[in-house]
């Protein structure tokens, strides 16, 4: 059993020791689930690239677009997020609420604006 008692200082030591671990996952979940994400982006490379070399087959007949398509294509990156302290995750949560406060009201001014222009040009 823990030795301290006290909720506010459990929810110190909570802030300064845990880690907020993005995508609601445990963190010894990515080593599972990044090869499925590698094979995924693979396979969809794969796809991809033998449908563009299909596509492109006739130099003569394909489209210049498919053609450059095929000649930029890269393989998506699989993004490795990390963890970080739980007391950032909180603070960057409040942050994110407090900036969306009235976030509707501006939206749709900025429409109303945009619509008002719109109609005021011939």
């Amino acid at each position: 059993m823990s030795s301290v008692t006290h909720p506010v200082e459990k929810k110190r030591l909570a802030y300064l020791k845990d880690h907020y671990v993005r995508g609601g996952a445990s963190p010894q979940n990515w080593r599972k689930v990044k090869s499925f994400k590698k094979a995924k982006a693979s396979r969809a490379f794969r796809k991809l690239h033998k449908s563009l070399e299909r596509h492109c087959a006739d130099a003569e007949a394909a489209p210049f677009a498919s053609i450059r398509r095929l000649e930029g294509l890269k393989k998506s990156r699989v993004y490795q997020g990390g963890s970080f302290h739980l007391k950032q995750f909180v603070e960057h949560r409040l942050e994110k609420r407090q900036d969306m406060i009235g976030a509707r009201k501006r939206r749709q001014a900025k429409r109303d604006q945009v619509q008002a222009l719109l109609i005021s040009i011939p």
